[in-house]
């Protein structure tokens, strides 16, 4: 077919044309066959290749935006490593850095969970499961309420914040329970949990965590009732 219509011969064409035999009555269907099916084979090889390229640069796409937030989230883990350190390390910090460090730590921690969800629309593996879940349960323990700064100053002018041991923390825990303070209560659980690193802090962050859920659920059902 290539041949008849690019390389004969003006005459050749010509009497082809004109034939009227019967070598070209039963050639025409099977031409007019072969030229559909390699229409259709075209169009579907095109729509298959479109659509690996489509996949290919998709892939591309996500692998790269994964690398990137993965750096991304190292980044802000180191800053809240520090963070960390400078809690348990540092004990000469006053009230108002102590709430500026909390506001900076949960801010961190708050775009790590941002960085996270976006990564599990990529590539929702084990690992990055149990990294945005350690990373919520880090960020709902972060006292995220107002807290008395003034009663939080007289109660560390009564020690010697560089020298408070944990029975020191744990005596000023309990005295704000044995008060019904939960919230400066789990304040100083939170600064003790990372001044010692001791689990009976994480007992007490879950103790007074759950009073303030459930102060909260009783105001809550007091202002339905009112309505």
């Amino acid at each position: 077919m290539i041949y008849f219509i690019f390389l004969a011969k003006p005459e050749t064409r010509l009497y082809f044309k004109g034939y009227k035999g019967y070598l070209f009555k039963k050639f025409y269907p099977f031409m007019f066959l072969f030229f559909v099916i390699g229409i259709v084979f075209v169009l579907i090889f095109n729509s298959i290749m479109s659509y690996i390229l489509s996949q290919r640069n998709e892939y591309k796409y996500n692998y790269e935006r994964y690398n990137l937030l993965a750096e991304q989230t190292t980044t802000i883990m180191n800053e809240l490593k520090n963070i960390d350190i400078n809690l348990s390390s540092n004990k000469t910090l006053d009230v108002n850095e102590l709430v500026e460090v909390f506001k900076q730590k949960k801010k961190y921690l708050e775009e790590l969970l941002r960085m996270y969800e976006k990564m599990r629309l990529i590539s929702d593996n084990d690992e990055l499961s149990i990294n945005y879940y350690l990373a919520r349960s880090e960020y709902d323990r972060m006292p995220l309420y107002g807290v008395d700064l003034e009663k939080v100053r007289k109660t560390l002018k009564m020690y010697l914040i560089k020298s408070l041991s944990k029975r020191d923390f744990q005596d000023i825990i309990n005295g704000f329970i044995d008060e019904g303070d939960y919230a400066t209560a789990n304040y100083f659980a939170y600064i003790g949990f990372f001044a010692t690193k001791d689990d009976e802090f994480s007992a007490l962050l879950d103790l007074t965590f759950k009073a303030i859920n459930e102060y909260k659920n009783i105001e809550l059902e007091r202002e339905a009732s009112i309505f």
